[in-house]
């Protein structure tokens, strides 16, 4: 997850869920393994916690879809591969307005808040430097 003014030992929660494996990346970016999801469930909440007590929730701004997808980025049709169907996935977004990127932080490979063309050269450049 992108953000800013995490630190290490930063907890995250999803719906309400702890996540696991939570990795500090950097001050700007968390990695972890989302919880599962209830049956029914879509959008739910992610709260954010720094070991002194800062945090910052946000409701309905995860989405889970078909149970679980993933949100790391590059894996922008959320089958927890980061390959070149998800750069395709960011191309048919923007081309076509396909459906199949599930996980509109992970499309945004290059973190500047947009996804764009940049996005999927950036995966692609990920892929095959």
């Amino acid at each position: 997850v992108a953000g800013a003014y995490f630190k290490s030992g930063a907890t995250v929660w999803i719906g309400g869920k702890p996540a696991s494996s939570v990795q500090f990346v950097s001050a700007g970016e968390l990695s972890f393994r989302t919880p599962s999801a209830d049956p029914g469930e879509t959008f739910v909440s992610i709260r954010i916690e720094n070991p002194d007590g800062q945090y910052d929730w946000r409701p309905s701004a995860f989405r889970y879809v078909n149970g679980v997808v993933s949100c790391e980025r590059g894996d922008a049709n959320g089958d927890g591969k980061i390959n070149i169907a998800d750069a395709a996935a960011v191309l048919g977004l923007l081309f076509r307005n396909d459906e199949a990127v599930k996980c509109e932080s992970a499309a945004d490979f290059n973190r500047d808040g947009v996804i764009d063309i940049a996005d999927a050269i950036s995966i692609f450049s990920y892929l095959f430097p």
